[in-house]
């Protein structure tokens, strides 16, 4: 659809014009549009807990609510907190991001709360270490939702689609919200005001997003993998020299955590975009498939940074040390196969404590990245056990 006043093409489910912040139904003019627009980022700029939130906008749920960030009016609605943790020495702050948003605008508050948590919320002692890791558990299951004031949220939408003629849309918010409320305290509503059926995907389909999931899952392990080695080699080469060698070990780490995380985040957001895409509601499966998807992130990872050290290699060195081109394909093939486990077996075998310190820290990550895996899966599998139920 276009804008209003400034005629540019807009995607549906917008309130107001990105452009111009024109309201699409063309009601406010620009300058109101962009006024009232410019009094809610500075709200947000103010209002970073979710209890602010909920005492100081209940104005927003008077009307429809909508993200605060884009205006976009959809299902992946909610009002979401996520903590994260800013550390140094002996300084320790906990804060949260909180504030009403759709999917794409909360997938970059997670990620930036995570990245702040990762990258300095554990260099505070005491609290640092205590704090961080309960902060990343907490974005890790997709931050604080408060029931109530999600499922009034959900309720709204549901109701302004229905009378505007969409009754999918309305559909999918109720089915949103399952993932707060019971099958049975629903189905009235599922019979008297949401009739349409919802499609049942093929085999094949949720064998390819599968497929996919476990794809998704190697790239972003394998180009976290290979960031970390660029910056460490980076950090490495600016503090070559330094009298302070733990300093370096220390801020070395820190890449490496904060990719892992990340990657982990990212790889929790795809689990649950293949579960409402395939409508898979198996519990032993869910756990089986969101747990490999966290492995393959994690053992991507030193995949990545073992093609990350021969592309240094290569940068430096160049193929001259190679006998032949053949040699060097089959270097190649060898490393993007095994590159993996010779870089593990390297680290483990070369017995000094720092390299020890590293292995451990990325086997926690990844043994953390299975673990939520797991558990968000069969939390998204229990939620589409539910949406099964509402629509039989």
């Amino acid at each position: 659809m276009q804008c209003p006043n400034c005629q540019a093409e807009i995607e549906d489910g917008f309130v107001f014009c990105p452009e111009c912040h024109t309201f699409m139904d063309g009601t406010l003019s620009t300058t109101e549009a962009a006024s009232e627009a410019a009094e809610i980022d500075r709200g947000n700029e103010v209002k970073t807990t979710l209890e602010e939130i909920e005492a100081q906008d209940k104005k927003l749920f008077k009307e429809v609510p909508a993200c605060q960030v884009c205006g976009r009016q959809d299902e992946t609605l909610r009002l979401v907190g996520y903590p994260y943790v800013l550390s140094f020495i002996i300084f320790t702050s906990r804060r949260s991001f909180a504030g009403i948003w759709c999917e794409k605008h909360r997938r970059q508050k997670l990620l930036l709360a995570g990245l702040a948590t990762a990258g300095i919320g554990w260099l505070g002692i005491p609290f640092g270490i205590i704090y961080a890791p309960v902060a990343l558990f907490q974005l890790a299951k997709g931050g604080k939702q408060p029931k109530e004031a999600n499922v009034e949220l959900l309720k709204m939408l549901a109701e302004d689609k229905r009378q505007h003629g969409d009754a999918e849309g309305a559909r999918k918010c109720l089915e949103e919200r399952l993932r707060f409320e019971e099958v049975a305290d629903l189905r009235s509503e599922r019979v008297g005001f949401y009739g349409t059926e919802r499609a049942t995907p093929g085999f094949l389909k949720k064998v390819g997003a599968v497929l996919w999931l476990f794809i998704f899952s190697a790239l972003v392990g394998t180009a976290a993998g290979m960031l970390d080695i660029f910056i460490s080699y980076l950090m490495g080469t600016v503090l070559e020299g330094s009298s302070l060698p733990w300093v370096i070990s220390l801020i070395s780490w820190s890449p490496m955590v904060i990719l892992v995380v990340l990657a982990g985040l990212l790889v929790f957001q795809q689990i649950n975009k293949t579960y409402r895409k395939t409508g898979m509601h198996s519990a032993v499966g869910a756990v089986l498939i969101g747990g490999l998807a966290g492995l393959i992130a994690g053992y991507s990872f030193s995949q990545g940074a073992s093609m990350g050290d021969l592309l240094v290699y290569l940068a430096f060195n160049g193929t001259a040390e190679f006998e032949s081109t053949a040699y060097f394909l089959g270097t190649l093939i060898y490393i993007a196969i095994l590159g993996g486990v010779l870089w593990l077996q390297n680290f483990v075998g070369t017995g000094v404590n720092i390299d020890q310190i590293y292995i451990v820290l990325l086997a926690a990550g990844a043994l953390f990245n299975m673990g939520m895996g797991g558990y968000t899966a069969l939390k998204a599998a229990k939620w589409q056990k539910k949406v099964f139920e509402l629509n039989r």
